[in-house]
């Protein structure tokens, strides 16, 4: 959902629930795709030492490719932590909207 598309409906937009859950889709496919990167990484790096590096090289390059590891998985966890919350809190919005309506009937 674009970001203007979300201002522009005030709120009254009954898909946003839906988006949310494709951008919760969304962070596990590039999850997904950070696990194969790494993992081809890993396993160029340790070819490429294997072959021309000697010394501390190897476990520099792992060293770093951990690094980015970890930071990228991190920056993940939160953006799906926010669609999570995001989530959990319009879903008791509409939970709480819905009982009031109903009892005012």
């Amino acid at each position: 959902m674009q970001r203007l598309d979300q201002l522009s409906e005030k709120g009254n937009d009954h898909k946003l629930i839906h988006y949310l859950a494709e951008d919760a889709k969304g962070w596990a496919q590039l999850r997904s795709v950070l696990r194969n990167q790494i993992r081809e990484a890993r396993s160029l790096a340790a070819e490429y030492c294997r072959r021309y590096d000697q010394g501390n090289g190897p476990k520099a390059t792992q060293t770093a490719i951990n690094q980015f590891d970890a930071e990228v998985n991190g920056q993940i966890n939160q953006l799906e932590q926010t669609v999570k919350d995001i989530l959990q809190f319009v879903r008791r919005f509409v939970e709480l909207f819905n009982s009031t309506c109903f009892s005012t009937l």
